[in-house]
């Protein structure tokens, strides 16, 4: 079932059929496992291969997702940034993110709500607060204190609980009166957290380094040189590929490249689009060129790896 064209990959992501998932005029989606063995509404073709949870899973995001963990662990890469999640943390992404799932633990316990890019007034909301911490660039994980964690769940659970009767029939303005209550909730933890963060002066690599990576997520489908991100970021090409192989032991390249790939990967597995849509998506000259780009970075055409995910 799509869920909505913009947000497509819940799909691949979720099982918008499961039993932990309601959907709300194909805008929302609330997702749990908090009183269920792990599950977390992952599909089947997702979560196993060959009897095992695959590593490294590609991820594409064209929605938003806010998460509230109670218990486990989940250890993901999103933006080209490592992140853990895990009890009493707030873990949020924007659409549009790029990344790579590793491991989900048994007990992994959650409630989440997925929102679409598009369409949906309080989802603007959460999205003000997740740039208002710089989530995507800096971290997207907020750890809050159990008793906060709890004055979540409940909103959550009882926002479930509404949500789910089908004799309820203005659940958008529902939905909209109690995300607008979680997200006053989380301007107070942002609040609470800030203050508790020890602040110390980044090194001008540092500041380059972040900005640099900006520069990439946002351009990366289009401008893959060195020389682009470096003139939006007033410095040379070589003071550039200095201070990045300073800060991470790698060229700029090998960073747009990561990006570019990842998102590859991720539309290949959707089975939705052909070679040649993707190569154009990502702004390739040719099918071929693409071709090449993507062997040469995994080892196998583009079309073998669709077939074989």
């Amino acid at each position: 079932m799509r869920i909505a064209e913009e947000i497509n990959e819940f799909d691949f992501f979720i099982d918008t059929q499961a039993a932990n998932t309601i959907k709300v005029e194909d805008k929302l989606l609330l997702v749990d496992n908090l009183d269920r063995e792990f599950d977390f509404g992952i599909s089947s073709e997702f979560k196993f291969k060959k009897g095992k949870l695959i590593q490294d899973i590609p991820i594409k995001t064209n929605f938003g997702m806010v998460l509230f963990c109670i218990a486990g662990e989940m250890r993901l890469q999103i933006n080209l940034k490592e992140i853990t999640v895990k009890k009493n943390c707030i873990f949020g992404i924007m659409p549009g993110s790029v990344g790579k799932l590793y491991y989900i633990s048994n007990n992994f316990r959650s409630a989440s709500i997925f929102f679409s890019n598009k369409s949906y007034q309080t989802a603007l909301d959460i999205q003000y607060i997740i740039e208002s911490q710089h989530l995507m660039f800096n971290n997207p994980i907020t750890e809050i204190s159990p008793e906060r964690m709890t004055e979540f769940i409940d909103v959550f659970r009882t926002m479930y609980c509404k949500l789910s009767d089908e004799n309820f029939k203005s659940k958008l303005d529902l939905a909209d009166a109690y995300l607008q209550v979680l997200t006053v909730y989380w301007e107070d933890c942002k609040d609470q957290h800030a203050m508790n963060i020890p602040h110390s002066k980044p090194s001008r690599q540092k500041v380059i380094f972040d900005a640099f990576l900006n520069e990439i997520i946002q351009h990366y489908r289009v401008e893959r040189s060195t020389a682009f991100y470096a003139e939006k970021l007033f410095i040379s090409p070589k003071y550039l590929s200095k201070v990045i192989k300073d800060v991470s032991n790698r060229q700029p390249s090998d960073w747009i490249k990561e990006l570019v790939i990842l998102e590859a990967k991720a539309l290949l597995r959707t089975q939705q689009y052909t070679v040649l849509q993707i190569s154009e998506q990502l702004n390739f000259t040719s099918p071929s060129f693409f071709g090449r780009y993507f062997r040469e970075a995994v080892g196998c055409t583009p079309r073998n790896y669709q077939l074989d995910a």
